[in-house]
């Protein structure tokens, strides 16, 4: 296994460019590189089940999978891909001279407060920013090639991934999800599957199914500017394992209606929506349920998240509290979206 050690020697000298300032963020499975201009992202040497990057040719592999399909998004946002050199102590991003310890992958830099998560709150963006992005995301899903396999997306691959997170919840009920709600969830979920089996096989076999975004939330769509106009810049999609990326569209987009709702930005939802059906022409999704079926299972999965990251044992009593009322949130907006209160 290739370690990280000489991620010791980085410093402000490190990069392509100049730089005045130099921060470091750590994620589960990624070290980002923050300087003036850019944002420099290695993965981490791990292997966590649902990504493997032990092997260095495997970083390099998707450092270039997460380049092509994000530049797909947002071009102007990603750079290239290069390598990290190190020659006695010293650790170049983008050289020639040295041993290749790593890659990289270099992205612009945009503001923290430019997130649409955070740019919501001040309620600075408004029905054209979601015209636009209903738009560029049905683009962005007419260009990806079908997956008509079976392997995705379809009825057997849906249940059992709604399966997988009843188990790895069940546990939690009676304490952040109450007995009737997780009971009545669970029929109601089942009873649509069951309901509707050949709307699911017939999805994949309409190449409904693609490599999509996988992670399509507001956490990670900026709002950039020129001028007066607003428009936006989506990135990090997952290019490392596509049982989370290889989806049905609506399952994407529903990711991302689904956070606005639970942002309280109804309103921003419906013109999300309205805007990507116009472009794709796909009205079974709201006829036949399945937007809000999808809209249902992002919710239960984003309250299950919030409740394992709450059992980490580096979190603070207020840390841990706010997980746990988030979790609580989302579990009650999967019931409420999929009885459709």
């Amino acid at each position: 296994m290739v370690t990280t050690d000489y991620t010791r020697f980085i410093n402000r000298n490190s990069f392509e460019e100049p730089t005045h300032t130099l921060e470091v963020i750590d994620t589960l499975i990624s070290r980002l590189y923050l300087t003036d201009d850019f944002v420099y992202k290695t993965k981490k040497p791990v292997d966590l089940g649902f990504c493997d990057y032990q092997k260095i040719s495997s970083r390099k592999l998707f450092c270039l999978g997460e380049l092509s399909k994000n530049s797909l998004l947002s071009p102007d946002l990603y750079v290239h891909v290069l390598p990290v050199t190190e020659k006695h102590g010293t650790v170049l991003f983008g050289s020639n001279t040295g041993n290749i310890v790593d890659y990289a992958l270099k992205m612009v830099r945009l503001e923290e407060k430019d997130k649409l998560s955070i740019v919501l709150k001040r309620k600075k963006v408004g029905r054209k920013f979601f015209v636009a992005l209903g738009k560029q995301l049905a683009h962005f899903h007419q260009v990806l090639k079908a997956e008509k396999t079976g392997r995705f997306g379809g009825y057997r691959s849906v249940k059992k991934f709604w399966q997988q997170n009843f188990d790895q919840t069940e546990k939690f009920v009676g304490v952040f999800i109450s007995s009737p709600d997780y009971k009545r969830l669970k029929e109601s979920v089942h009873l649509f599957l069951d309901n509707n089996r050949s709307l699911f096989d017939n999805r994949v076999k309409k190449g409904r199914i693609r490599d999509g975004h996988g992670d399509l939330h507001t956490g990670n769509i900026f709002v950039g500017r020129k001028g007066s106009r607003t428009f936006p810049v989506i990135f990090d999609a997952i290019e490392f394992n596509k049982e989370l990326s290889c989806l049905d569209c609506a399952a994407d987009i529903a990711f991302l209606s689904m956070d606005l709702k639970y942002l309280g930005r109804c309103d921003m939802a419906k013109i999300l929506i309205a805007s990507y059906l116009k472009e794709t022409a796909d009205y079974e999704i709201v006829s036949s349920g399945l937007l809000r079926f999808y809209e249902a299972y992002r919710a239960f999965i984003r309250g299950k998240v919030a409740l394992m990251r709450s059992d980490s044992f580096n979190l603070s009593v207020k840390e841990r509290g706010k997980l746990v009322k988030e979790a609580k949130n989302y579990f009650k907006l999967s019931a409420r979206i999929i009885y459709n209160e």
